[in-house]
């Protein structure tokens, strides 16, 4: 009996004596250090550093961040006479060139505007512009906000609602191209037929039937007529067609 209470004792005393040994291993242990705090602008420790600049060479190439939008713009006013109103692609008169005291100034306005401007301000008037330069694909251009021509003055607005809106036209067209139709970056985008209809085609289009879209060549097709919209003034009596289906050669195509 002596000698079993014996083993237990010592059984006891060699298990408390592993248990603290291990519990001061775990103190004893290092802890790991938190890891450093990401300041903004200042680089972890353990980033590898940049190379040194090379005088005469450009240094490493550093991502820039998305452009930021700008909220406000500055209101400029610049005075001047009207020259002459000029039209866009789709032969709607969009914009004038304003002859300041040392310059011509091409100024840009929304083309529902063009039946009020052309009427308060029409060529060779003295006029004040109030607007914000902008960058187009002609150029910069001075971007239209008032005008002020006498004792009238017609602000940028939106569109007049139609009380009557008609619904999409289908038509169908045919002709000899008469004539090729470029935006303001000088790309095709379309044919005239005859002087009398516009064909406007996606670029996908173009670029497909570049062989064939040439001037007296015979085309026809069906096609959305796009009317003239509120206010807007045209340079050319031309109806504007969105080609749907395109028969160039003997082949129809259905234009996407």
């Amino acid at each position: 009996m002596k000698n079993g209470i014996k083993m237990l004792t010592l059984t006891a005393a060699v298990l408390l004596s592993a248990s603290y040994g291990y519990a001061q291993q775990q103190i004893a242990a290092p802890v790991p250090p938190p890891p450093p705090a990401l300041v903004a602008g200042v680089p972890p420790a353990n980033m590898p550093a940049l190379p040194a600049p090379v005088p005469g060479q450009p240094g490493p190439r550093i991502p820039a961040g998305p452009p930021v939008p700008q909220a406000l713009r500055a209101l400029t006013t610049i005075s001047g006479r009207v020259v002459e109103y000029t039209a866009n692609d789709r032969y709607e008169y969009d914009g004038f060139s304003l002859k300041t005291a040392d310059k011509t100034i091409s100024v840009k306005f929304p083309a529902h505007l063009g039946a009020q401007l052309m009427k308060a301000a029409p060529k060779g008037n003295a006029i004040s512009v109030n607007g914000t330069y902008d960058v187009t694909p002609e150029g910069t251009a001075f971007r239209l906000f008032s005008l002020k021509a006498g004792s009238n003055t017609i602000t940028d607005n939106a569109p007049p609602v139609d009380q009557n809106p008609q619904g999409e036209q289908v038509r169908n067209f045919s002709g000899t191209i008469s004539e090729l139709n470029h935006d303001p970056r000088g790309t095709i985008n379309g044919v005239v037929l005859g002087s009398k209809t516009l064909v406007s085609l996606p670029p996908a289009a173009v670029e497909q039937l570049a062989g064939y879209l040439k001037i007296g060549a015979q085309i026809s097709g069906t096609g959305i007529k796009r009317p003239v919209p509120s206010g807007v003034v045209t340079s050319k009596n031309v109806d504007v067609t969105d080609a749907r289906t395109l028969s160039v050669s003997g082949q129809t195509y259905l234009v996407n």
